[in-house]
This record gives C-alpha cells, structure tokens and sequence, in this order.
C-alpha cells in the first residue's frame, strides 16, 4: 500500500494517493507522511517522521522521503542537532577522536550520511560535514564498481553530496546521469531541497528540472490511459 501512495505521488496524483491512504485498515501515521511533504506542512511531517523512527513503524519505501523532511525542518528552525544525531544512528557513522568519520557500508542508499553532512555543514561545522560527505561519496563508488552494485541507487544521494560540496560540474553530471536513468521518487523534490539552492539560475539546472517535471507529466499520462482502458 505504502508502494502504491508513493506511486501515486511519483505520477502526479495526490488525489489518488490520499484515497489509498485513507483506505488503509491498519491506518499508521507513516502512511499521512508524502501527503504532508506534499503540502508543505514541515512541521507536521517532521513529528510524523521521529515518531516512526523511534516506534519502528518507519518502512523502507518511507525512509528517502523521511530524511528529506527532517532536512527541510532543520532548515526550517535553523536546529540541525536532533535531526543529525538520527541520520548518524541511521547510517552507523562513527568518528575518531580527531574528527575523521569511518562509515559501515551503504548497501541502501546514502541519504541518511549525507544528511549528516547537511546538517554539520548548516550548523557551522564545514570541515567535518565535507570529510564525511567525501567519504559517503567514496563508499559509493566502492559498493557500486567494486562491488557490482550498480549507480542507480545513490543517483539523488549523489549529486545531493556533490551540491553540498559546491563541486557544480560533478553535481551538473550527476543530476543528467539521473535524468538519463530515468529515475524520479524524490528527485520531484529538488526544487525545494536547499543543497541545490546554488544552482537554480543555472540554465543547465533548469533544463534538468524542466525535464524531471516532463517524466512526472508522463507517468500522469500513462496512469490516466490505463484508467480510460479500463486497468487501474
């Protein structure tokens, strides 16, 4: 069911993802989450998201979507601690006493590390939010190539840690790589998550965009000839 919603949310329909949701027998307040983020009501979706993690009724499909909206809230208040002390519990970092992070690996994704990198850098602590995002960008590579993993799993995380770094080229390549993919979930975010605030005036950024909203207008097209054949 929670598949379904953000299925729904990824083509379009939040109409549709709301009945889903409210259909639901064994109704939790995880299911309410994407339609909170929808609307923009932080605040909310933020509690929605802490209580799910400490109660463990947090799911995988939920997870990218949670560590997103508690960024947006940290942004938000200006208070990046609690949200960071989550992401390094969610990703297992841990730190040498000169501040050098060792990461277990990232056979997921890579979104919680680089929401620790986030919430350092944001909080005003550079040098540590850079080392930890240069080596969650590591870990990627080695689970990726070495370990024949494959990219597709940290296209958003990615280019997300590359924009953070202020690196603009890489990040610019790793946002085509993504659009090239085919990948969307919560790339329809991009436009608000503020690691990419830098890049918004850049022509190439607003073609990436300009494309990302044409694969959701798509899917929409395609969920909407399946309903008038009479499949979904």
């Amino acid at each position: 069911r929670r598949n379904l919603i953000s299925n729904y949310f990824d083509a379009a329909d939040p109409d549709a993802a709301r009945q889903v949701a409210d259909a639901a027998p064994d109704r939790l307040p995880i299911q309410s989450l994407q339609i909170l983020v929808a609307k923009g009501n932080w605040p909310q979706a933020a509690e929605v998201a802490y209580a799910a993690l400490a109660d463990g009724t947090m799911d995988p499909v939920s997870e990218p979507e949670a560590v997103f909206t508690l960024r947006m809230d940290a942004h938000r208040t200006g208070k990046y601690g609690r949200a960071r002390t989550v992401f390094e519990r969610m990703c297992g970092v841990t730190w040498s006493t000169g501040g050098i992070p060792t990461l277990p690996l990232q056979m997921g994704f890579g979104y919680a590390s680089v929401g620790v990198g986030d919430m350092l850098i944001s909080g005003g602590e550079r040098v540590r939010g850079e080392r930890l995002l240069r080596a969650s960008l590591a870990d990627m590579d080695h689970v990726a190539h070495d370990l024949k993993r494959g990219e597709f799993w940290y296209l958003i995380d990615r280019a997300t840690a590359l924009a953070l770094l202020g690196d603009r080229k890489a990040t610019m390549a790793a946002l085509h790589e993504a659009v090239a993919a085919g990948y969307l979930s919560t790339w329809r975010l991009i436009d608000q998550d503020p690691a990419f605030d830098g890049l918004r005036r850049d022509d190439g950024f607003q073609v990436v965009a300009r494309a990302l909203h044409a694969k959701q207008a798509h899917e929409r097209q395609i969920l909407d000839q399946m309903r008038a054949d009479g499949r979904v």
